[in-house]
C-alpha cells in the first residue's frame, strides 16, 4: 500500500492501537510500500545557508548500527528485558529513518519524525505474539502508523492555530483587505493534508539510502551515487547538502500566508 493510501487508512479506520493491531494481525502479509503515487508533489523553496549539522550526525550515527538477523530478533523478543528491548529499538533503527524521509512533509521535522518511530517500535514490541507473523514487519507497521498519526495531528493543530491567527489578528498587520482575508480563510478550511507537500522526492531518499547505507548494503561514494542515480557529473555533492538542508529547516509551519 502506497504512503498517502496508508496515511487515509490510519486516519479513518486504525488511530485506536488495538484496531490497528487487530487489522495487521489479520493481515500478516500487510506493508507499506515506500513510494508515493504522486512524487511531484514536494516542497519548492530557495535554500540559504541553514545548519545541518544535526540531521547529519544523526545520520551518519545509525549508519554505524549492525542489523541483527529475524532470527536474533525473536530471541531478543522473547527475552524481554530492558536491554533486549533498547538492541530491538537499535536495529530498527535504521528503518525508523527511511520511513521518517518518506513521510517527512512541510513543516514537520524530521528528528521529530524519529522520535515518534521510536514509540512505535516499542507499541510493536507491546502488542507483537510469535503468531503475528514476521516481526521486523509487524514492527515497520507501527512505526509507519505511529508516523502518520504524528503528522496528521500536527496538521490539524497547525491548521487550527493558522486559522486562529487570521481570524484574530488585525487586516493592518497582516497587510490583507477584508476580502483578502476571507479567501485565506476559505483556503484554509478547504485545505487537505494530502495539499501538504512533502520534503523530498523518491530521488532523493534513495541518494541518503545509499550514502549512508540506509538500505543496510554498504555505502556509496557520491561517484558511485552520481553513477548509480544518473545525476549530473559533480551534482551529487551539491545535490546531497541540498537535501540536509531542506530536512533542516523549520519554517514554523505548514501554512503560509
Amino acid at each position: 500500500m502506497l504512503i498517502e493510501n496508508f496515511s487515509k487508512l490510519v486516519s479513518k479506520k486504525y488511530r485506536d492501537d488495538i484496531d490497528f493491531d487487530k487489522f495487521i494481525t489479520e493481515n500478516k502479509d500487510f506493508q507499506v510500500e515506500f513510494e508515493r503515487e504522486d512524487d511531484s508533489l514536494k516542497f519548492q523553496k530557495k535554500l540559504l545557508a541553514y545548519d545541518y549539522g544535526e540531521v547529519l550526525e544523526y545520520l551518519e550515527d545509525i549508519s554505524l548500527n549492525e542489523t541483527l538477523s529475524a532470527e536474533e530478533s525473536i530471541e531478543l523478543f522473547k527475552n524481554n528485558n530492558e536491554e533486549s528491548i533498547e538492541k530491538i529499538i537499535l536495529d530498527n533503527i535504521c528503518d525508523i529513518a527511511v520511513i521518517s524521509l518518506n513521510f517527512c512533509k512541510r513543516g514537520i521535522e524530521f528528528l521529530e519524525l524519529t522520535q515518534e518511530g521510536m514509540i512505535g517500535v516499542l507499541k510493536g514490541i507491546n502488542n507483537y505474539s510469535l503468531e503475528k507473523g514476521d516481526f521486523k514487519r509487524y514492527l515497520r507497521n507501527w512505526i509507519s502508523r505511529e508516523i502518520s498519526i504524528y503528522i496528521e495531528d500536527r496538521f490539524l493543530q497547525q491548521k487550527a492555530e493558522f486559522k486562529y491567527y487570521l481570524e484574530n489578528t488585525n487586516n493592518e498587520e497582516l497587510d490583507l483587505t477584508n476580502e483578502e482575508k476571507k479567501e485565506k480563510l476559505e483556503e484554509i478550511n478547504k485545505l487537505r493534508i494530502e495539499d501538504i507537500p512533502f520534503t523530498i522526492n523518491n530521488l532523493e531518499i534513495r541518494l541518503l539510502k545509499l550514502y549512508f547505507g540506509l538500505n543496510k548494503s554498504k555505502r556509496f561514494s557520491i561517484y558511485e551515487i552520481e553513477k548509480e542515480l544518473n545525476l549530473e557529473k559533480g551534482k551529487g555533492e551539491e545535490e546531497f547538502y541540498k537535501i540536509l538542508i531542506r530536512l533542516s529547516i523549520i519554517d514554523g509551519g505548514m501554512f503560509l500566508i
